[in-house]
């Protein structure tokens, strides 16, 4: 169900055009700084996010804007909005589905343990976790 669920984001990603995506990433990466801002500052008051485990969406962000650079949907009424105009519908298909088993099969690999989820859900005060379950 997440390969379908991630093949279809990428896909209305794609189609929503170039002029969509680069806004989106880069309000994703202003996002990324401002977090990263968050924990350089928050001396301890929440819990320290691994991003060494998230390098995977780091990924499929570089790869749905490459794609969506290299199609040749706009999602603006001007047939040239930025986009190469290299992939049509099909080649769009095809490449997310290619991005589709690559963030996937990265994803799997970096799967926090469980007792790190524990802990991180420990640490945040979430209640259902006071004492792991497994």
């Amino acid at each position: 169900m997440a390969f379908l669920a991630l093949l279809s984001t990428n896909l209305i990603m794609y189609w929503a055009g170039w002029d969509q995506i680069w806004k989106m990433m880069l309000a994703i990466v202003l996002g990324y700084v401002l977090l990263g801002i968050l924990q350089a500052l928050d001396k301890g008051r929440t819990p320290k996010l691994d991003f060494r485990n998230g390098y995977w969406v780091l990924i499929w962000f570089a790869g749905i804007t490459i794609i969506s650079y290299l199609g040749k949907y706009s999602g603006t009424t001007a047939v040239h909005a930025g986009q190469l105009n290299l992939l049509g519908f099909t080649g769009g298909i095809l490449a997310n589905l290619a991005l589709t088993i690559v963030v996937m099969a990265i994803a799997w690999t970096c799967q926090l343990p469980s007792d790190r989820e524990h802990q991180i859900l420990a640490e945040s005060g979430h209640p259902e976790q006071a004492s792991p379950a497994d």
